[in-house]
């Protein structure tokens, strides 16, 4: 099921950049052609250039609003070249305040692109070629494809799902057979307070036999007390040891 969902989603973003690519191949080869008929007119000004044509019976029969005839043929290849050009521009425009203004560049050249294709299948039926016939198909197919950026362009998309593994699960650690039940982990606050009042344990323990080693009186019972006062320090670090996770094994004999 996620294969087969993963296909149509590659397949429709194959599809998506297929209409992107024509509508802007359409684009490029319309404005071409414009520039091509200003040329012409701007060096004979009086005559007629033909963008699309076909002659049947000593009849001519012109691509309507591509055919351009004299001074105002010139102004008019003008015009549809800023309008067609302005409005590629404004179909590449941000989303936001700008929305109305991509929304019409979409607009003019989906309409430019239907102009071409209707022309060309309108001269295509009155001559009957296979050549027309091609060129009808394919700016059929462009005119789809804008169609299709204008409808992908027309509102903000949302991001597509995304295919993806789901998220390993957490592994547990094992139980410890040799930890007693009460035994916790450390953190870092009881690890600090528990080898604090280690330190301070040894310091006891060595401040009281210098005090034992230093007073005549207690010399001859130091080693009783000395006895005494290790065993009651020792059960104290212990203590604090247990507390805090750190249970050491007892090596005292």
């Amino acid at each position: 099921m996620d294969l087969t969902r993963f296909n149509l989603q590659l397949g429709r973003r194959s599809l998506e950049r297929f209409a992107v690519g024509g509508a802007w191949f359409f684009i490029a080869v319309s404005l071409l052609h414009l520039l091509w008929a200003i040329g012409v007119k701007w060096s004979e000004p009086g005559g007629t250039f033909k963008l699309y044509h076909t002659v049947i019976d000593d009849v001519s029969y012109d691509a309507w609003a591509l055919s351009y005839t004299g001074v105002v043929g010139l102004v008019l290849a003008v015009t549809q070249l800023l309008v067609v050009g302005g409005a590629a521009v404004a179909s590449t425009l941000p989303f936001g305040r700008t929305l109305r203004a991509r929304r019409a560049g979409h607009l003019v050249l989906c309409g430019w692109s239907a102009l071409w294709a209707i022309n060309l299948l309108r001269l295509a039926d009155l001559d009957g070629q296979p050549g027309s016939f091609a060129q009808a198909s394919l700016l059929c197919m462009l005119f789809g494809c804008t169609a299709s950026r204008a409808s992908m362009g027309w509102t903000p998309r949302r991001q597509p799902n995304r295919i993806t593994e789901p998220p390993p699960s957490p592994t547990v650690p094992a139980p410890d057979d040799h930890a007693e039940p009460g035994d916790a982990e450390p953190d870092s606050f009881s690890a600090r307070v528990a080898t604090a009042l280690s330190r301070l344990v040894d310091v006891v323990h060595a401040a009281m036999q210098w005090i034992i080693s230093a007073t005549p009186r207690a010399r001859l019972a130091g080693r009783a007390v000395r006895r005494r006062t290790a065993a009651g320090l020792h059960r104290v670090a212990d203590f604090t040891r247990k507390q805090a996770g750190r249970v050491a094994p007892d090596t005292r004999t």
